[in-house]
């Protein structure tokens, strides 16, 4: 929506939207994904930051951990959330998960000792 607000301005973006369906409405929608990781260590977590699939990454953060991003509109890719934790070596297991409005929408877990973990929601 942010993009066909500085294409089109305010008002041709209230008559597109009036005629889309719900699905293509629900594309469109802002979206705040978090990234919740679990595991008894620290970690490395990799994690798309924008609507522009700009990639962000954060060493040694101490589990659990928690980072909510804006993903912006479906135009540029903000359908899709994606994230990868990887142990530093002092637990067994590291989860990860993708939360969209609430509801988990990707989970997983690993195992071992510099376990790798990846999530994602496309």
């Amino acid at each position: 929506m942010r993009l066909l607000r500085r294409l089109y301005g305010q008002a041709t973006v209230l008559v597109i939207a009036s005629w889309l369906s719900p699905r293509t409405r629900d594309v469109l929608a802002e979206r705040k994904v978090s990234y919740p990781a679990e595991g008894g260590a620290t970690a490395m977590v990799t994690y798309a930051s924008d609507d522009t699939f700009n990639i962000s990454q954060e060493n040694g953060v101490v589990l659990p951990w928690t980072k909510t991003v804006d993903l912006g509109s479906g135009i540029l890719g903000g359908g899709g959330a994606s994230r990868q934790a990887q142990g530093d070596g002092s637990a067994d297991s590291i989860t990860c998960r993708v939360v969209r409005d609430g509801e988990v929408v990707s989970e997983n877990t690993s195992t071992g000792q510099f376990a790798v973990v990846t999530c994602s929601n496309f």
